[in-house]
């Protein structure tokens, strides 16, 4: 990820020093603020394609920072960082158009799992690629196996005239949605790993072993995810499907909904994700396929 500089921001200067400490490690140069008025300052002059920041801070607090620096960029991807108590803040936040969130107490290896996912798909988009404005309608239909690494380059096909129809600062959002309900589709789907045994797996540091693991048993191994993405004039439509035996959506769409703040940032991240950036998400009775739906936001002339 070497070279994509990070603005990270809050006012406790030991969790600066330990962001700093290891985003460093992992190649990213770092620019830290103590507060929120410091950051804009700093963004002012000069911009950062991923800002972190927590959202309880004096003077200007992260959601206020968030809005200005979409105000100056749209495309950067903001991280909020939420403790205990503000779980409410951090759901506001991605309405605002924050990119994902980071709870504390944090494990420094989600730090790592959630900016290194923005990371990619910033260097995916900056990928030279056909001009796609002249496209009226577009389908796409691509299947990958159960790769994390191939997920980003599905996203950006499948949305790749995404830009003709919404918003530029709506972009990032759909992106992160559409890569939460891929993964989902891998891990939950294909490999039929339950949310409380995913719990377990991140509370041991075991996950992604476990993912590389169990992608490779026989039952699972052929297993595929597909995608299709069809792009008009009037709206987004993508279908994602998996291979697994599905579950019951129903109940965990309502348990989700019943959940507090808390509970739905532990157990529903990609759902929600999804839900704030698209205006539909529709299971089919199974439960192992969605459908997502995002209705145009620019005019036909623009």
């Amino acid at each position: 990820m070497n070279e994509m500089k990070i603005l990270v921001v809050d006012d406790d200067p030991a969790i600066l020093k330990l962001i700093t400490k290891v985003l460093n490690k992992w190649g990213f140069p770092v620019t830290t603020a103590s507060d929120g008025l410091q950051a804009l300052e700093l963004f002012r002059r000069e911009s950062y394609p991923i800002v972190l920041t927590d959202v309880m801070m004096p003077q200007l607090n992260g959601i206020e920072l968030l809005k200005e620096i979409r105000k100056i960029d749209p495309l950067t991807f903001v991280i909020t960082m939420t403790a205990h108590g503000n779980e409410n803040l951090a759901i506001t936040a991605l309405r605002e158009g924050a990119a994902n969130y980071i709870k504390k107490p944090f494990a420094l290896d989600h730090i790592k799992d959630v900016v290194t996912r923005i990371a990619r798909t910033i260097k995916q988009q900056l990928r030279t690629s056909p001009d796609r404005s002249a496209v009226v309608q577009e389908w796409m239909v691509l299947e990958i196996k159960n790769d994390l690494d191939k997920i980003f380059g599905v996203v950006n096909q499948a949305l790749s005239c995404a830009s003709n129809i919404v918003k530029v600062e709506e972009l990032s959002g759909l992106s992160i949605g559409l890569y939460e309900i891929i993964l989902n589709a891998m891990e939950h789907g294909n490999l039929e790993i339950n949310f409380d045994e995913k719990t377990r797996l991140i509370e041991t540091n075991t996950y992604l072993g476990a993912m590389i693991e169990r992608k490779c048993y026989a039952a699972f191994s052929s297993r595929t995810v597909k995608v299709i993405s069809h792009i008009n004039k009037t709206r987004i439509k993508v279908i994602v499907r998996d291979n697994g035996p599905g579950f019951d959506w129903r109940s965990k769409i309502g348990e989700l909904e019943e959940m507090d703040p808390m509970e739905l940032l532990n157990h529903g991240r990609g759902i929600l994700l999804a839900r704030i950036n698209f205006d539909e998400i529709r299971y089919n009775e199974a439960g192992n396929v969605v459908t997502l739906i995002k209705r145009a936001t620019l005019s036909p002339d623009i």
